[in-house]
Order: structure tokens, then sequence, then C-alpha cells
């Protein structure tokens, strides 16, 4: 039964991921660990607030690995069509640095310190 349940979410997964673009999925997000963080980032345009969808995501410890792309502690995602991107099994208790790519540019922004459980930053972009 358990694993009837786990498959068909996992094949809805997919389906999605296959419908609405190139999402990654990996096994950490599928299996989030007890204890840790998650991250949801939303992404959308400055001046007029709508969701922005397909724009690459990663979290780093420092502003300067995020500004030099080293070091992430995340698998890059990408924003789904509602403009949100959610990263799992991140260690709580610290502020790290988000970093969205655009198409000549980038954005970086800093978490406030993340607790256990679901955190939430929005970031705002061109």
């Amino acid at each position: 039964m358990r694993t009837n349940m786990f498959l068909s979410v996992l094949f809805g997964m997919l389906m999605t991921a296959s419908l609405t673009g190139c999402i990654y999925i990996d096994e950490a997000d599928v299996n989030p660990q007890p204890g840790a963080a998650i991250l949801e980032i939303y992404v959308y345009r400055l001046g007029n607030d709508e969701p922005v969808s397909g724009r690459p995501v990663q979290v780093y410890w420092t502003k300067e690995d995020a500004r030099n792309q080293v070091n992430a502690i995340s698998s890059r995602t990408y924003t789904r069509s509602d403009g949100t991107a959610t990263i799992y099994n991140l260690p709580y208790g610290h502020r790290l640095w988000v970093r969205v790519d655009q198409v000549l540019i980038f954005d970086t922004e800093r978490t406030s310190r993340l607790h256990e459980g679901i955190n939430y930053l929005n970031i705002g972009i061109f």
C-alpha cells in the first residue's frame, strides 16, 4: 500500500515535470531528511509582481561563493510556472545565500536564519 502511494506520487511529480519544463528531481527532493530545513523560494518580476518560471536557483554558504558559482550546498533547481522553487535538506540554524540566474545577470539574496521545517524567501528580479 505504502509503496503504491509512493509510486503514485512519484509518477505524478514526473508527469508534472514533463508538462511544465525541466525540473530536476533527485533523491533528496523525494525523501527530505527529518530535522533539516526546507527553503521555498518565490521569484517574481519587479514592477508587476508576476511569477517568473524557468529560472535556475542554487544555495551557497557565502555571497562570494554565490557570485562565483562555487561550493554550492544544493543542486540547481528551476522555478516552476508559479515562480516557486523548493530546496530540501538544508542545514538549519544558518543564514545562506540564494542565487537566481537571469539571461545576462544574476541576483543574490540572503535568507533569514533557517529553522527546522519550511522556510520562505521572496526574490524580486528585473
